[in-house]
């Protein structure tokens, strides 16, 4: 079990991860709150995050809308794209094998770096199912394993993960802060992640695999 003052030093090193994380994208314009899709207002939740993303071009806006539809569901494929891009993990060259996947497609070097890291993997049927949408379990065992995400101790209490296939990946990153339950204490794992839910869990799981790594010296 973790000492106390040690999840402290470790929640105030996390916190200050996570501000110049999403300071240094944008220098003193972040509290200018500029703004860089229309429907994300600096009033937002999930302004800081989806910002901080886009700066780094992670994420982008659907074609000259001006939007980022943080509502959205996200696809496998798209949600490989995010997670390689901000892991900073190689993907150049790289070649899905999947007999779903077209080789030479966009997102196939995306995908392919995380099956060689065992991060993804096919269906039943050896399918991959780019276009399905991902759900918030899934996007947890994802982010956990690219990111390399170690717990930090109590996981807090969320009802509907005991037993769940995805509960260790989900309960680690519940004890790093970056994902939580809704007010009635639930995860709902099985209900489809957010472009705006994603992104807040990608931009912390950032700032903690930093300070982890930091940790480890």
């Amino acid at each position: 079990i973790m000492p106390k003052f040690r999840v402290s030093l470790f929640s105030l090193a996390l916190m200050l991860a996570v501000l110049i994380l999403l300071s240094s994208f944008a220098g003193a314009e972040v509290f200018a709150a500029r703004q860089r899709f229309t429907d994300v207002p600096p009033s937002a939740w999930h302004f800081s995050y989806i910002e901080n993303l886009a700066e780094r071009k992670v994420v982008s806006g659907f074609g000259s809308s001006g939007e980022f539809k943080p509502d959205n569901n996200v696809q496998r494929q798209h949600v490989c794209k995010m997670i390689v891009l901000a892991a900073g993990l190689p993907y150049a060259g790289k070649q899905a094998r999947f007999p779903d996947v077209d080789k030479n497609s966009e997102m196939s070097p995306y995908i392919a770096a995380l099956q060689e890291r065992a991060v993804v993997g096919g269906f039943s049927d050896g399918r991959f199912r780019p276009r399905n949408n991902v759900t918030r379990a899934e996007a947890s065992i994802m982010i956990a394993k690219a990111f390399g995400i170690r717990s930090a101790g109590a996981s807090g209490s969320l009802k509907d993960v005991s037993g769940h296939w995805a509960e260790t990946q989900i309960r680690i990153l519940a004890s790093n802060g970056i994902v939580k339950g809704y007010a009635d204490g639930r995860f709902r794992p099985w209900e489809p992640v957010t472009r705006a839910q994603l992104s807040k869990m990608i931009t912390v799981a950032m700032a903690v695999a930093g300070v982890q790594k930091a940790e480890a010296y």
